[in-house]
């Protein structure tokens, strides 16, 4: 019997993925596919995921396997199951990762398979701050937030990991924003045609907020106050023509990109199984050169107190 893990990463998709999987969970039992509602977090904005399964689990609070999923796993008498989740793809998650795998094996589901999506590291970074930021109460600017989650990061700490747990097994598809990596994903599953027939699913956090946005909602965080009170003060700068949100503005600084060595990126081939174009297409920016919004924090987070004390 087979056990799939979809493994994230983060923004890649994977919402659109896990709604789409909890809505059909039906449809998919009928072909012997069970997307267990035992340990799911629903929430249409991040996705039906199995999150609570893994942070659950290492704050002790269920067995690898709980009881629960092991009784809706033996009632379902499905061949395989499907588990989802980006934070399979965060350091310290392995653990959980590994003996979650090692104990469905002994469940009889021996055939594990891995699939992970890659986006290029830069936009990535780009991407998991703004995904956090607005969403997540971070305040940490955007080079001390890349720098203290630098092994999130690291690709190829996480194909390393990913391959010791799947071997040949794990499948690494790279993220192209012009594409629906719902329907690749349900294309590699073999139920594509299930994806295709479907009414529009719900695609959860699919608005693409600005680097002025962000940076408002992160100033508004760092003094206490509410996102709304950020953005309406940025609001409020641009009316006065003291913010112009037509310049490109961007959290990254030219410093900040890497340069990768030919051997790293060797080693990324050899994890990924990749050509050498798409491991350097994933590892080099492809983002244009802007103004840092940082030089604007001190005005923002000034009006916000104006306008807020």
């Amino acid at each position: 019997m087979r056990a799939i893990f979809h493994l994230g990463t983060y923004k890649t998709g994977s919402t659109s993925f896990q709604n789409f999987a909890y809505e059909h969970r039906q449809d998919l039992m009928l072909r012997g596919m069970l997307y267990p509602e035992t340990g799911l977090r629903l929430n249409d904005t991040v996705g039906a995921r199995h999150t609570p399964l893994i942070f659950r689990f290492l704050g002790g609070a269920l067995d690898i396997v709980p009881g629960a999923l092991e009784r809706e796993i033996n009632q379902s008498s499905c061949e395989k199951l499907l588990f989802s989740s980006e934070a399979w793809s965060a350091p310290g998650h392995a653990v959980h990762l590994l003996r979650f795998t090692m104990a469905l094996r002994d469940l009889g589901f021996s055939d594990q398979v891995g699939y992970v999506f890659l986006r290029n590291l830069v936009d990535y970074k780009v991407s998991h701050y703004r995904e956090f930021t607005l969403n997540r109460s971070n305040v940490q600017p955007f080079s001390e937030y890349v720098s203290r989650k630098r092994a999130v990061f690291d690709y190829l700490l996480l194909l390393s990991t990913f391959r010791l747990v799947f071997h040949h097994k794990l499948s690494v598809i790279p993220f192209d924003k012009r594409k629906d990596s719902s329907r690749v994903l349900a294309s590699q599953l073999g139920v594509e045609d299930l994806y295709n027939s479907q009414a529009a699913t719900g695609r959860g956090n699919v608005r693409n907020h600005s680097a002025l946005e962000v940076e408002a909602v992160r100033c508004a965080r760092s003094i206490g106050l509410t996102p709304l009170s950020g953005l309406q003060a940025l609001e409020e700068l641009v009316d006065e023509g003291l913010i112009d949100k037509d310049e490109m503005w961007t959290e990254v600084n030219t410093g900040e990109r890497e340069k990768f060595s030919k051997g790293y990126i060797g080693k990324i081939m050899d994890v990924s199984g990749w050509a050498w174009d798409e491991c350097e297409a994933v590892l080099n920016s492809d983002q244009k050169e802007g103004r840092n919004v940082s030089e604007l924090s001190k005005l923002i987070t000034d009006r916000i107190s104006a306008t807020s004390f």
